[in-house]
């Protein structure tokens, strides 16, 4: 499985923990983050190779751990928590599809996008000037134009890593491919697109 490329950042907790440091030490703050995230720890080698004596600060932020290596705490906590909500998500929607196997699962969503009848609560008080606003539909949840538009565009953004790719599909047959077209208020030729890019991705992945 593909390396999760992306973590949580809370840029208030980030602003707040280098108040002390110059923009330059932000810079190597941030990269050393970047670094520890896709390696999970780091070796002195990897601190000498941005810090100098001056950096106390940013060196402060990656400790020596009792196994020998340095990582900061946040991070690593941070990644654990991704990793465990990305298994869990797998692991509840393998369960629910009595563990067939991911192609047929991802199958099964291309077929919901191509048999999908239902239709779209839209509360007809909404006038033509908000149709990009917030619309209540039948999932018991608000979802805007902006969510559903980002997720559609995720279903044929083919840098998504595989359980990413998984993620927008469970969450676009939770709340319906139609409703979201509708939502998103895109053309049949965008609808078409979507359906031939997802059965790609999924001939690819398996």
């Amino acid at each position: 499985m593909a390396k999760d490329p992306a973590v949580l950042l809370y840029t208030q907790d980030f602003l707040v923990g280098t108040i002390t440091m110059t923009n330059e030490q932000r810079g190597k703050y941030i990269t050393l983050l970047c670094l520890q995230h896709q390696k999970q720890k780091l070796t002195l080698k990897d601190l000498q190779m941005y810090l100098t004596d001056e950096d106390v600060d940013v060196a402060e932020k990656f400790p020596i751990q009792a196994d020998g290596f340095y990582y900061n705490q946040r991070m690593y906590d941070e990644s654990i928590k991704r990793k465990n909500y990305t298994e869990s998500r797998r692991s509840n929607r393998t369960k629910k599809t009595n563990d067939i196997d991911v192609k047929k699962i991802s199958q099964s969503y291309v077929n919901r996008m191509e048999n999908e009848n239902e239709d779209v609560n839209v509360n007809e008080t909404v006038n033509d000037n908000k149709a990009k606003d917030e619309v209540e539909t039948s999932s018991y949840s608000t979802i805007s134009y902006t969510v559903a538009k980002k997720l559609l565009a995720d279903l044929c953004d083919w840098s998504l890593s595989f359980s990413m790719f998984e993620e927008a599909l469970e969450e676009m047959n939770s709340i319906g491919f139609d409703k979201l077209c509708v939502l998103a208020q895109i053309t049949d030729n965008e609808i078409a697109k979507i359906k031939e890019c997802v059965s790609i991705r999924v001939e690819q992945q398996n």
